[in-house]
């Protein structure tokens, strides 16, 4: 699949509808070629209520350069999470560009590959 494919995909998903970020993982482990990687995961939600079926999971391989900036307040939330493609922002060298294009930047980073589904 070509990457602007996967963009277009994830956005197929109005991913501008979950601002909650329910739970942040991140995980490093040795690939097949003995590399470490790192794999983001991310599962936001619609709203607060308690359960709500309604997630967005995200699944970041490869990921580079990872910047995160917790909001001086106790609820984590992201308006929008946007994923470009490398070759469109200066000095990424990456896939995918992703971050947080809201004045607050909560969120920010690179990344070879990634998987979004909603739940």
């Amino acid at each position: 699949m070509m990457q602007s494919e996967n963009i277009d995909r994830y956005y197929e998903l109005s991913p501008t509808q979950y601002s909650v970020v329910e739970s942040l993982s991140l995980k490093q482990e040795f690939d097949s070629d003995n590399v470490m990687r790192q794999t983001l995961s991310v599962v936001m939600k619609k709203t607060l209520d308690y359960p709500s079926k309604d997630a967005l999971r995200l699944d970041f391989f490869g990921v580079r350069n990872l910047k995160l900036n917790q909001p001086d307040w106790s609820l984590i939330s992201i308006p929008h999470i946007e994923i470009l493609l490398g070759g469109d922002v200066p000095r990424c060298t990456e896939k995918y560009y992703v971050h947080d294009p809201s004045q607050e930047q909560v969120i920010r980073f690179s990344c070879e590959d990634f998987h979004a589904v909603a739940e």
